[in-house]
Protein backbone atom coordinates (compact mmCIF):
# COMPACT_ATOMS: atom_id res chain seq x y z
CA UNK A 1 0.00 0.00 0.00
CA UNK A 2 1.40 3.40 -0.97
CA UNK A 3 1.66 6.29 1.46
CA UNK A 4 -0.82 8.62 -0.30
CA UNK A 5 -4.32 9.05 1.04
CA UNK A 6 -5.86 8.50 -2.42
CA UNK A 7 -3.94 5.25 -2.88
CA UNK A 8 -4.91 4.06 0.60
CA UNK A 9 -8.62 4.77 -0.03
CA UNK A 10 -8.41 3.10 -3.46
CA UNK A 11 -6.85 0.02 -1.90
CA UNK A 12 -9.56 -0.17 0.79
CA UNK A 13 -12.43 0.57 -1.63
CA UNK A 14 -11.14 -1.94 -4.16
CA UNK A 15 -11.43 0.55 -7.05
CA UNK A 16 -11.04 4.20 -7.93
CA UNK A 17 -14.61 4.70 -9.23
CA UNK A 18 -15.34 6.88 -6.19
CA UNK A 19 -12.97 9.45 -7.74
CA UNK A 20 -15.49 10.05 -10.54
CA UNK A 21 -17.93 11.45 -8.01
CA UNK A 22 -15.62 13.51 -5.82
CA UNK A 23 -13.04 14.72 -8.32
CA UNK A 24 -15.41 17.07 -10.18
CA UNK A 25 -15.45 20.84 -9.75
CA UNK A 26 -18.42 21.99 -7.70
CA UNK A 27 -19.54 24.45 -10.37
CA UNK A 28 -19.38 21.84 -13.16
CA UNK A 29 -17.12 20.82 -15.99
CA UNK A 30 -15.61 23.36 -18.36
CA UNK A 31 -17.63 21.92 -21.28
CA UNK A 32 -20.86 22.29 -19.32
CA UNK A 33 -20.08 25.85 -18.19
CA UNK A 34 -19.19 26.96 -21.73
CA UNK A 35 -22.73 26.12 -22.87
CA UNK A 36 -24.22 28.89 -20.73
CA UNK A 37 -24.71 32.49 -21.81
CA UNK A 38 -23.29 35.27 -19.63
CA UNK A 39 -26.72 36.39 -18.34
CA UNK A 40 -27.53 32.80 -17.32
CA UNK A 41 -24.30 32.59 -15.32
CA UNK A 42 -24.90 35.97 -13.68
CA UNK A 43 -28.42 34.92 -12.62
CA UNK A 44 -27.08 31.61 -11.30
CA UNK A 45 -24.36 33.27 -9.23
CA UNK A 46 -26.76 35.92 -7.89
CA UNK A 47 -29.28 33.25 -6.92
CA UNK A 48 -26.91 30.61 -5.51
CA UNK A 49 -23.98 32.52 -4.06
CA UNK A 50 -25.89 34.36 -1.34
CA UNK A 51 -25.36 34.57 2.40
CA UNK A 52 -27.70 31.67 3.18
CA UNK A 53 -25.83 29.39 0.74
CA UNK A 54 -22.26 30.30 1.63
CA UNK A 55 -19.80 29.09 4.19
CA UNK A 56 -16.82 31.36 4.57
CA UNK A 57 -13.57 29.71 5.64
CA UNK A 58 -10.20 31.31 6.19
CA UNK A 59 -6.74 30.08 7.06
CA UNK A 60 -3.67 31.76 8.44
CA UNK A 61 -3.64 35.16 10.12
CA UNK A 62 -6.84 36.90 9.06
CA UNK A 63 -8.90 39.82 10.27
CA UNK A 64 -12.15 38.14 11.32
CA UNK A 65 -14.03 41.45 11.37
CA UNK A 66 -12.98 42.13 7.77
CA UNK A 67 -14.18 38.69 6.68
CA UNK A 68 -17.55 39.24 8.36
CA UNK A 69 -17.83 42.72 6.82
CA UNK A 70 -17.01 41.30 3.38
CA UNK A 71 -19.65 38.59 3.77
CA UNK A 72 -22.19 41.19 4.92
CA UNK A 73 -21.37 43.39 1.93
CA UNK A 74 -21.67 40.42 -0.45
CA UNK A 75 -25.04 39.45 1.03
CA UNK A 76 -26.31 43.07 1.01
CA UNK A 77 -25.21 43.56 -2.60
CA UNK A 78 -27.16 40.45 -3.57
CA UNK A 79 -30.29 41.85 -1.94
CA UNK A 80 -29.77 45.23 -3.59
CA UNK A 81 -29.42 43.56 -6.99
CA UNK A 82 -33.02 42.38 -6.68
CA UNK A 83 -34.13 46.04 -6.72
CA UNK A 84 -32.71 46.63 -10.22
CA UNK A 85 -36.06 46.07 -11.93
CA UNK A 86 -37.84 48.43 -9.51
CA UNK A 87 -35.28 51.23 -9.18
CA UNK A 88 -32.99 50.80 -12.18
CA UNK A 89 -29.48 49.39 -12.59
CA UNK A 90 -27.73 52.71 -11.90
CA UNK A 91 -29.52 53.21 -8.56
CA UNK A 92 -28.96 49.60 -7.42
CA UNK A 93 -25.27 49.84 -8.36
CA UNK A 94 -24.99 53.11 -6.44
CA UNK A 95 -26.33 51.42 -3.30
CA UNK A 96 -23.96 48.46 -3.85
CA UNK A 97 -21.00 50.84 -4.19
CA UNK A 98 -21.91 52.55 -0.92
CA UNK A 99 -22.12 49.14 0.81
CA UNK A 100 -18.76 48.00 -0.62
CA UNK A 101 -17.17 51.24 0.59
CA UNK A 102 -18.56 50.65 4.09
CA UNK A 103 -20.81 53.71 3.88
CA UNK A 104 -23.72 51.84 5.47
CA UNK A 105 -25.53 54.86 6.95
CA UNK A 106 -25.47 56.67 3.61
CA UNK A 107 -26.61 53.53 1.76
CA UNK A 108 -29.45 52.99 4.24
CA UNK A 109 -30.59 56.63 4.16
CA UNK A 110 -30.63 56.73 0.36
CA UNK A 111 -32.37 53.35 0.16
CA UNK A 112 -35.07 54.56 2.55
CA UNK A 113 -35.45 57.87 0.71
CA UNK A 114 -35.64 56.42 -2.80
CA UNK A 115 -37.15 52.98 -2.23
CA UNK A 116 -39.15 52.74 0.99
CA UNK A 117 -40.37 56.27 1.67
CA UNK A 118 -42.30 56.96 -1.59
CA UNK A 119 -44.73 54.00 -1.31
CA UNK A 120 -45.00 54.55 2.45
CA UNK A 121 -45.92 58.21 1.89
CA UNK A 122 -48.53 57.21 -0.72
CA UNK A 123 -50.02 54.69 1.71
CA UNK A 124 -50.22 57.28 4.50
CA UNK A 125 -51.80 59.82 2.15
CA UNK A 126 -54.36 57.26 0.98
CA UNK A 127 -55.17 55.77 4.41
CA UNK A 128 -54.44 58.47 6.99
CA UNK A 129 -55.83 61.81 5.80
CA UNK A 130 -55.11 63.55 9.13
CA UNK A 131 -51.34 63.05 8.93
CA UNK A 132 -50.79 66.14 6.79
CA UNK A 133 -52.17 68.39 9.54
CA UNK A 134 -50.62 66.47 12.45
CA UNK A 135 -48.21 68.09 14.86
CA UNK A 136 -44.62 67.12 14.22
CA UNK A 137 -41.91 66.42 16.75
CA UNK A 138 -38.46 66.39 15.17
CA UNK A 139 -35.92 63.90 16.50
CA UNK A 140 -32.55 65.50 17.18
CA UNK A 141 -30.89 62.06 16.90
CA UNK A 142 -31.65 58.37 17.37
CA UNK A 143 -30.38 57.92 20.94
CA UNK A 144 -32.54 56.54 23.75
CA UNK A 145 -32.57 59.95 25.44
CA UNK A 146 -33.70 61.73 22.26
CA UNK A 147 -36.48 59.16 21.73
CA UNK A 148 -37.66 59.63 25.33
CA UNK A 149 -37.69 63.42 24.86
CA UNK A 150 -39.73 63.07 21.67
CA UNK A 151 -42.16 60.66 23.37
CA UNK A 152 -42.64 63.11 26.26
CA UNK A 153 -43.26 65.95 23.80
CA UNK A 154 -45.81 63.84 21.89
CA UNK A 155 -47.60 62.97 25.13
CA UNK A 156 -47.71 66.66 26.08
CA UNK A 157 -49.18 67.53 22.68
CA UNK A 158 -51.70 64.70 23.01
CA UNK A 159 -52.82 66.06 26.38
CA UNK A 160 -53.70 69.50 24.93
CA UNK A 161 -54.86 68.42 21.45
CA UNK A 162 -58.60 67.98 20.84
CA UNK A 163 -59.48 64.28 20.74
CA UNK A 164 -60.95 64.55 17.23
CA UNK A 165 -57.59 65.84 15.93
CA UNK A 166 -55.24 63.65 17.93
CA UNK A 167 -53.24 62.22 15.03
CA UNK A 168 -49.64 63.03 15.89
CA UNK A 169 -46.54 62.12 13.94
CA UNK A 170 -42.87 62.03 14.93
CA UNK A 171 -40.62 63.05 12.07
CA UNK A 172 -36.81 62.96 11.94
Amino acid sequence: MSGSLVAMIKDRAGSDSWLDAVAQPVIGSRANIERFQRDQMVRFVERQYTGANLIVGAAEAVDADEIVRSADVFDMCGHLETLTDLRGRETAQHWQTLAREGRWAEAFADLMHRHDDPPYAMSIERNDAGVASASQVPLREGSQAALCEAAAELLALEAVAPKADSTLAARP
